[in-house]
């Protein structure tokens, strides 16, 4: 079996044994829950529950970043390539369906290091000035790119104290189901053959 090929049969085995240790997991957790509520413990078990659950809630979250990072990684990856190779449309692959979407991100002022520039913004947005003094109100990133990637995209000048260097390009996948994991889990243990195999881990078998 080709080697990239094996490495996605892979990934999809640790999807199926990280949801089993997940449904195992959330089970002893609830059952816990329960036993909390019904007032079943004593401080010393408490304190023993609280130190478990964090060692446990640190590894799943470093397992998350971990595989955000190079899920990311991936994203940038496709996107560059799919420019380099002038594609149009959708990627369709064998378990799902991807298309690029590339915006322009922005960096936005510093309200100490650059509070001109962040003035002249919020004075764009009809932010009042008390309200930007006291820090009540600051701007939301992600709207703030889509907001700015669609005046680019219209041809329409940045808002004052954004300037051109401080923009930049991201890269994004926007994945949709083809093949659900589970079903494919089944599938995987039905056809056994890497001839079966490779044609389920690389071919759009539905109509």
């Amino acid at each position: 079996m080709e080697k990239k090929i094996r490495q996605l049969l892979d990934l999809i085995k640790e999807y199926d044994k990280m949801k089993k240790v997940y449904l195992s997991c959330y089970e002893s957790l609830s059952i816990i829950r329960d036993g909390l509520r019904a007032g079943e413990y004593e401080l010393v078990d408490m304190v023993n529950f609280i130190y478990v659950m964090r060692e446990i809630s640190k590894f799943a979250d470093d397992l998350r970043k971990e595989a955000d990072g190079i899920g990311h990684m991936i994203e940038n990856a496709v996107c560059v390539v799919y420019v380099t190779q002038n594609n149009v449309g959708p990627i369709r692959a064998s378990l799902a369906t991807g298309t690029p979407d590339l915006k322009m991100g922005v960096k936005i002022p510093n309200q100490k290091r650059e509070p001109e520039k962040f003035q002249e913004l919020m004075n764009f947005f009809k932010i009042p000035a008390k309200v930007v003094t006291a820090r009540i109100v600051r701007p939301y990133w992600p709207g703030l790119c889509e907001y700015v990637s669609m005046l680019a995209e219209e041809g329409k000048p940045l808002p004052p104290g954004i300037n051109l260097s401080d923009t930049y390009s991201t890269y994004k996948v926007i994945v949709k189901t083809y093949q659900n994991l589970d079903e494919l889990l089944v599938q995987l243990q039905i056809k056994r053959k890497d001839s079966k195999v490779r044609e389920l881990l690389t071919t759009r078998t539905k109509s």
